[in-house]
């Protein structure tokens, strides 16, 4: 999803939200939100978050300095997981390893909201007192949600900052708005307490550090937490706030918008690389591929700059997540093409997902590509030890080298071996028929390999 497409288009990450069952009510998903964070990744962040607070807190300003750095990587990280939620991936488990990051621009933008709501709240407080300063701190705390909804479908500043959008939102929400409310005043409420009740006049003893800390991990949890809660309500009201399906002039819209963006980065990377700035050509398709992960231009344009480029692993890394984009797109042709491509490049290079080989070494096929169809498959048992698709694997390899390339004798052997390895399996009876075929093939005239 990029930033700057509004209602057009959230990304065809969450899109796939419509293919995913919906039959879940927002308190059924709280469970999922409270163990979401609850894996080595996040919890690592969580307690580095915490040290980093707690050593930065030492420093002059250092209070809310710490506090800054650690809302605006809570921001980044939650923003991730509520693209991830909001697209049907509502369990950590459930998601895909490679699915694609929508940038820092939202998150961001979320972080001076709350910079500048935290501002406001601590003008109340020194203006009008501490209960001017308590009542504040709700009503923020309240519309939080819609405001982080409204950042995270349209990515827009103005709007974020709109009342009007905060009535939609709840209007749209309206049956689980109360919720997010609560857990977004709850963990703000917890932290103002909690911080309250262990200050002391001396905060450098031991113990109120590490109460300090305790705390800080906490309010890190809970926010997460929140966060994997504002998907799950973007997730269940996807129709009323708008993310399932797009008219087609709003399409057409963002297709023209997509399009000029394309051509206008293309244009400054190639200038570039005329002359001769290969670090700017990589920031600037970075970039754009980053600000919008789905976008398949923008994938094409940074793998051929990185191609230009002499670090390998991290070319190859990436074309492993472009190739995965191609092949959930369909585009079959292309994703042949990028396989030859870094197969040349990289003689060890293959699809990221093992589950991606087989289908796409059927497309290479059909592409009249069985070379390229082979190196595929190559080395799939020895990689993917017990893996599901392994008879297929070597089925689809016997049939390439005995009606694609003529090469008898080795499918001969692979027959063999399926028939002997896998002889209850469904395809065994296809095997043995494909083998009849190659025995009667070879009796006849030699055919000269491919």
């Amino acid at each position: 999803m990029a930033s700057d497409k509004a209602n057009a288009k959230i990304g065809a990450a969450r899109a796939k939200a419509g293919t995913r069952t919906s039959a879940v009510t927002l308190w059924q998903s709280l469970p999922d939100s409270f163990m979401y964070p609850l894996n080595v990744r996040y919890i690592i962040i969580m307690l580095s978050l915490s040290a980093a607070s707690l050593i930065i807190s030492k420093f002059p300003l250092g209070d809310f300095i710490g506090q800054s750095f650690v809302w605006l990587v809570l921001t980044r990280v939650g923003f991730d997981i509520i693209d991830r939620v909001a697209a049907g991936y509502l369990k950590f488990s459930e998601t895909p390893d490679d699915y694609p990051s929508g940038g820092l621009i939202r998150p961001l933008k979320y972080w001076l909201v709350l910079l500048v709501l935290d501002i406001i709240a601590l003008k109340f407080a020194r203006s009008l007192g501490y209960g001017t300063y308590l009542a504040a701190g709700v009503a923020i705390s309240v519309i939080t949600p819609a405001i982080c909804i409204v950042l995270a479908t349209t990515g827009k500043f103005r709007q974020a900052m709109d009342p009007a959008q905060w009535v939609r939102i709840i209007k749209a929400t309206s049956a689980s708005f109360p919720l997010l409310a609560l857990l977004s005043l709850g963990t703000d409420q917890f932290s103002s307490a909690a911080y309250d009740a262990i200050t002391t006049d001396d905060d450098e003893q031991s113990g109120s550090m590490i109460a300090y800390f305790m705390v800080d991990l906490v309010t890190n949890y809970l926010s997460l937490a929140f966060f994997h809660f504002v998907g799950s309500a973007a997730y269940i009201h996807r129709a009323a706030l708008g993310l399932e399906a797009e008219t087609d002039a709003t399409s057409s819209v963002a297709e023209d918008r997509e399009l000029l963006a394309n051509r206008a980065t293309e244009t400054a990377v190639n200038a570039a690389l005329a002359s001769g700035d290969f670090k700017a050509a990589e920031t600037l398709a970075y970039d754009a591929m980053r600000d919008d992960p789905q976008n398949i231009d923008a994938h094409r344009l940074y793998h051929q700059v990185l191609m230009k480029g002499i670090d390998r692993a991290r070319t190859m890394e990436h074309a492993r997540r472009y190739l995965s984009l191609l092949i959930q797109r369909g585009n079959d042709v292309e994703a042949v093409k990028l396989f030859k491509d870094c197969k040349q490049a990289d003689a060890e290079f293959r699809p990221q997902d093992p589950a991606q080989i087989l289908p796409l070494a059927k497309s290479a096929r059909m592409l009249r590509e069985p070379k390229a169809a082979i190196a595929m498959l190559n080395g799939f048992d020895k990689l993917n030890p017990g893996h599901p698709d392994t008879a297929a694997v070597y089925l689809l390899s016997a049939r390439l080298l005995a009606e694609d390339l003529g090469r008898d004798d080795m499918a001969r052997k692979v027959l063999l071996h399926v028939l002997s390895k896998y002889p209850g399996h469904s395809l065994a009876p296809e095997a043995a028929k494909l083998l009849e075929a190659v025995d009667a093939m070879s009796t006849a005239a030699p055919r000269p390999a491919a």
